[in-house]
């Protein structure tokens, strides 16, 4: 399909709330989890979508200008984004939990011209929009605080920008779909500050058609239809902020599936939705699939309506999947997917059609293409060999927001991302990640994958999580360390851990930088461990302890 043949994003999805609205009005297409009378049907989504677009237009705001969404998982998201999107708008998606300090560099590196916020967080957006000119508009949920900080700012609640049911006339703006942006999500930000990342509607359209296309017809014609999870009820939990989490969303909604959502991730409130509702389809990062693995808690919930679970985040291991399936017998299937912020959202996924390698996360999806390079040379890798992963494709972003230096960097002169990853393909064209190449530790002359001592560390018994790092040495230039979570009740000494490693593993890819027991790991919204923090943590506190 030639790319001036796609609508606007926003349209694609109003067209499929439509025909849901003309077929069953009163299903609920989003049901809260923690509170029954947030549940809303398709018909009222749709229907708070053109208000809210024409709250847009009377309000002036123009297209092109940039609206944040800062809030918990909610039903909000859709009418915001959508809503924006219909005005010729833009969104970025912004954490609710960042400090002020993290909240002003976003929406000033932004420009961002109206807010969605909880009111808890009003007068943290207030106090920080005292340094942002272009912040006109902050909208609300909730109840107004009786502590309000004093601004010249317009503070609308937003639930009545909803019942108002403002006219919208689509008439009025004018969409060239392969330029126009859609969204702005930020880079989750390991490597230096964060970045704008620019997704066109074009982007965001091949996406979703690609990912519907893909795994809609896959699953239809592997796995029978009274097992496969197209539609039905899903649960709805890794951060709507994230690209890939409104991916998630606006998914489900083309499917016509009912969304469970859930403003945080609790435990014992996820296993009783997926037994209340026999949720089929769990989309995880590797940590709840260690969860889901090990807990107790499981054993006390009936899970046997789970068939496919997908990962992403972070690469699985063997050790990681075999356990997974040991425990769930109903399970068909563990797929991984990968992908990054700058290709939309999702690059490669599984192949159901043909035998596929535990660990591998899959091929390229259509459309797109991918080569692994070598670093230093430049040239393709041979089929087993590790180098830079580079992908290629229409959902390739747009670049950097108002940073040409980084997407020079980034984006190949004929167009493949940079990914930053270290991977492999096999034979047959599987695609292995292994880790990043920022990431590696450096012992003499030799580089260490954190990940292949993370995965093994895993399959301890003792280990409910770890991170491994590489510190600084005088006479090896860096050694790993590794900061492990302990599974409860249970004893586990450093000594053991090292010796466990220096079985398994050659000489430089030992433990010298020693173990340490943590409560838990630092990680981003998407799964991925926040290395440089545990770096910087540790070093700081051995710098004090010095002192």
């Amino acid at each position: 399909m030639m790319a001036s043949e796609y609508p606007p994003f926003h349209q694609f999805i109003l067209s499929s709330l439509s025909n849901h609205v003309e077929e069953r009005p009163n299903d609920f297409a989003f049901l809260s989890a923690e509170n029954e009378f947030e549940s809303k049907t398709f018909k009222e989504i749709q229907a708070a979508i053109y208000s809210v677009a024409g709250y847009f237009q009377k309000s002036g705001c123009k297209k092109g200008e940039i609206v944040t969404i800062t809030l918990p998982n909610t039903w909000y998201y859709i009418p915001c984004y959508m809503g924006a999107a219909s005005a010729g708008m833009v969104t970025s998606g912004m954490s609710p939990d960042f400090t002020e300090y993290e909240t002003e560099y976003q929406l000033s590196n932004s420009q961002s011209k109206v807010v969605l916020t909880t009111a808890n967080n009003l007068n943290k957006i207030i106090q920080a929009s005292k340094n942002l000119p272009h912040l006109k508009i902050i909208l609300y949920i909730g109840k107004l605080p009786s502590n309000i900080v004093e601004t010249s700012l317009q503070i609308v609640n937003f639930d009545e920008i909803i019942s108002k049911q403002y006219p919208f006339n689509p008439e009025l703006i004018h969409f060239n779909v392969e330029e126009d942006l859609l969204a702005l999500p930020y880079s989750s930000g390991t490597t230096g500050m964060p970045k704008g990342v620019m997704i066109t509607h074009y982007n965001f359209m091949v996406q979703i058609s690609i990912l519907a296309m893909h795994h809609i017809t896959k699953i239809d014609t592997v796995f029978p239809p009274d097992e496969n999870a197209v539609a039905g009820y899903k649960i709805h939990f890794l951060p709507s902020y994230h690209a890939y989490g409104f991916a998630g969303l606006c998914i489900n909604i083309l499917r016509g599936s009912s969304t469970i959502i859930m403003k945080h991730f609790k435990p014992h409130l996820f296993l009783s939705l997926v037994e209340k509702y026999k949720v089929a389809q769990l989309n995880l990062v590797p940590m709840l699939l260690n969860y889901l693995s090990e807990s107790p808690d499981v054993e006390k919930f009936d899970l046997s309506s789970i068939r496919f679970i997908s990962s992403g985040g972070a690469p699985l291991s063997t050790f990681q999947i075999e356990r997974v399936k040991k425990r769930f017998p109903s399970l068909k299937y563990v797929f991984q997917g990968y992908g990054m912020t700058e290709l939309t959202t999702i690059s490669h996924g599984a192949v159901f059609d043909e035998p596929m390698p535990n660990e591998a996360i899959g091929k390229c999806l259509p459309q797109i293409e991918d080569k692994i390079v070598n670093p230093e040379t430049g040239k393709e890798c041979n089929p087993g060999e590790r180098g830079e992963l580079w992908v290629k494709g229409p959902t390739v972003m747009k670049g950097y927001w108002m940073n040409e230096k980084a997407t020079a960097e980034t984006i190949t002169p004929d167009g493949y991302v940079k990914t930053g990853d270290i991977a492999s393909k096999d034979s047959n064209g599987f695609l292995f990640i292994h880790d990043r190449i920022k990431e590696l530790i450096k012992v003499k002359a030799f580089q260490v994958p954190p990940a292949e001592l993370e995965h093994l560390l895993l399959s301890h018994s003792k280990v409910s999580d770890v991170a491994v790092v590489g510190i600084p040495n005088s006479e090896f230039g860096e050694i790993p360390r590794a900061f492990v979570v302990p599974k409860e009740s249970n004893t586990i000494t450093e000594q053991e851990l090292i010796n466990f490693v220096k079985e398994k593993v050659s000489k430089y890819k030992q433990l010298r930088g020693g173990v340490e027991f943590v409560s838990q790991i630092p990680r981003t919204a998407s799964g991925k461990i926040l290395r440089r923090k545990i770096k910087e943590d540790y070093l700081k506190k051995t710098k004090l302890s010095k002192l």
